[in-house]
């Protein structure tokens, strides 16, 4: 099964879900693809959509999920890494009216530099980053990559008072 969370930003995220209704579509995803789309409208002919999913279900699809697929947001890129996941991330684009600003962009690269996640850019692209998918090449390596990230990510957000 593949899992897709687009996070509840206020903007429609609607070219990934359109990519991916089109790969079901067309036999080229042959699994099962279930998306949390939030504010999304679309929702497909060959997809399993819900708007906004409980956090406990959301969380039973990440681990049960043999690919995750996300936008670029901060807590939907988190979870799956703390659910020991390495996530195919799809940032949203500024550009294109699905966030505000390129924040999404900015953190992505970061996350890509650091080897946390798989980046896809261009939706046309994920076929192929799916195809290829693999969790982890190094499970040991991941999990310590994760593990420090997310510790330094809590100690961030503790100075700034956030947490």
């Amino acid at each position: 099964m593949i899992f897709v969370t687009l996070g509840t930003d206020e903007h429609p995220f609607a070219r990934l879900v359109q990519e991916l209704d089109r790969l079901v579509g067309e036999g080229k995803i042959k699994e099962k693809v279930v998306v949390q789309r939030g504010f999304t409208p679309y929702s497909g002919k060959n997809l399993e959509t819900y708007e906004i999913l409980p956090f406990g279900k959301l969380v039973e699809f990440i681990n049960k999920a043999r690919v995750v697929v996300t936008h670029g947001g901060t807590g939907s890129i988190a979870l799956c890494l703390a659910s020991g996941k390495i996530p195919i991330v799809v940032p949203r684009d500024p550009k294109l009216g699905e966030i505000v600003d390129d924040h999404q962009l900015k953190f992505v690269r970061f996350l890509e530099k650091r080897g946390n996640i798989l980046a896809v850019y261009q939706v046309e692209d994920l076929e192929m980053a799916i195809r290829g998918y693999r969790a982890s090449g190094d499970e040991y390596d991941f999990q310590k990559r994760t593990k420090e990230f997310l510790e330094k990510f809590e100690k961030l957000l503790a100075e700034r008072g956030l947490l």
